[in-house]
């Protein structure tokens, strides 16, 4: 995506950023056959569809492809290590360190690059900027992608670092927190959400079965503290029960100082 960037910044237009991220798309289409091995070509590619069609919805294995799943798990794991997608693999959230807790059955995906999964929907920047919230379905996704891919490279020194994230199926009370994080040997929630209000459903039951003291949300709203002190009445195996945590509230753009934010929230509120 470098060569978006810098042809924007030379003057260059939104269509001509377009061209750019479509001539990358299809770059990837093309050397699928020539880097996967016969008979895999068809799998990685309806994987690679697949991923943008469905962006962040746990991955039913039946819909990627006509072929066995483990097939389509082979898939996964090529283009996840080619960090063409991002896989998020669901944890139970037990303790540390979560890779002992994730199950590799229960998975969702992400794109590289949220530019490029715009363009794979064909929205364009005016679309973002005219369309109203209400018309634009993609908008919970486009954030959720946004803070994936950010998550995944926001330390430089565990790169191959995996992404987690947390669900309840259950008939009652069904939840997903969308992503997990682990930060000084705490395991911290992360509920994401492409305006400024919304509310926190999954976040409380998290909060209350894993007894969280901390956690974090992320959405457009500005505040002038970004922390505080919450507490919600929430049924929980049949009981009220009052759920508290110490919640970080950012800005979506701030996910790269996340750390910093986080640090703050722990010494002030130990």
């Amino acid at each position: 995506m470098p060569e978006a960037v810098k042809v924007y910044c030379d003057g260059g237009s939104f269509e001509e950023v377009k061209a750019i991220h479509e001539s990358i798309i299809q770059t990837y289409r093309d050397d699928i056959p020539i880097y996967t091995k016969s008979g895999q070509s068809s799998n990685v590619n309806d994987l690679f569809e697949y991923t943008a069609a469905h962006l962040g919805e746990k991955v039913i294995f039946s819909d990627v492809s006509n072929t066995h799943s483990s097939r389509v798990k082979k898939a996964i794991n090529l283009l996840s290590k080619a960090g063409v997608i991002l896989k998020t693999t669901f944890n139970n959230c037990n303790g540390l360190p979560l890779k002992a807790g994730e199950d590799d059955k229960i998975c969702k995906l992400y794109f590289l690059d949220i530019g490029l999964y715009n363009a794979m929907m064909g929205i364009r920047w005016s679309d973002i900027f005219q369309l109203n919230p209400e018309d634009l379905i993609i908008k919970g996704k486009m954030a959720e992608q946004f803070i994936a891919q950010h998550l995944k490279y926001l330390t430089p020194q565990s790169p191959n670092s995996g992404l987690y994230y947390w669900l309840s199926e259950k008939r009652k009370g069904a939840a997903e927190v969308d992503f997990i994080i682990a930060f000084n040997n705490r395991i911290l929630p992360v509920e994401i959400k492409s305006g400024k209000t919304g509310k926190m459903k999954s976040l409380w039951q998290y909060i209350a079965k894993k007894n969280a003291d901390y956690s974090i949300r992320m959405d457009l709203a500005y505040r002038k503290s970004y922390t505080s002190e919450v507490s919600h009445k929430i049924l929980l195996k049949g009981q009220m029960v009052d759920a508290q945590s110490v919640l970080l509230a950012l800005p979506l753009f701030l996910i790269e100082y996340l750390s910093k934010f986080l640090e703050e929230m722990i010494s002030i509120h130990k």
